[in-house]
């Protein structure tokens, strides 16, 4: 439970996730999917923006490959949002943040099996617990 363990902001992330998971419904279900997905999208840019101006980093733009790969992380990051949203106005909030939470298998998935990097046995425990805990929440 060492700061420099990342334990404490990874509790405190999903403390907060959990939190966000639970109070988003309410606009969702007033508003409708499509203005609270913008509002969180917008308020996810603002929040990196003033970041990097606070810790006075310099802005480099990147090559042309990557913009496109940027645009392209920022047209699906954008669309898990809103259908995020679409899930939780149409579903159990439960059953869709256990759905949502499961992301992280694919990343972990792709590098195993396109760029052949070995997983490690917590991120085989990791991806075990996600599985069994979708499997669980449907029962």
């Amino acid at each position: 439970m060492k700061l420099s363990s990342g334990i404490p902001f990874a509790l405190i992330a999903a403390l907060g996730w959990g939190i966000t998971f639970f109070i988003l419904r309410i606009p969702v279900n007033e508003l409708g999917p499509f203005l609270p997905s913008l509002l969180v999208e917008f308020g996810v840019m603002i929040s990196a923006t003033s970041y990097i101006f606070m810790t006075k980093q310099k802005i480099k733009l990147p090559g042309k490959k990557s913009l496109i790969l940027i645009g392209l992380l920022g047209i699906l990051g954008a669309s898990a949002s809103l259908f995020f949203n679409l899930g939780i106005k149409y579903a159990d909030v439960s059953i869709v943040a256990v759905l949502f939470g499961a992301n992280p298998i694919i990343p972990c998935l792709y590098s195993a099996i396109f760029e052949k990097e070995k997983l490690t046995k917590q991120q085989y425990i990791a991806i075990s617990g996600i599985l069994l805990g979708i499997i669980l929440i449907a029962l």
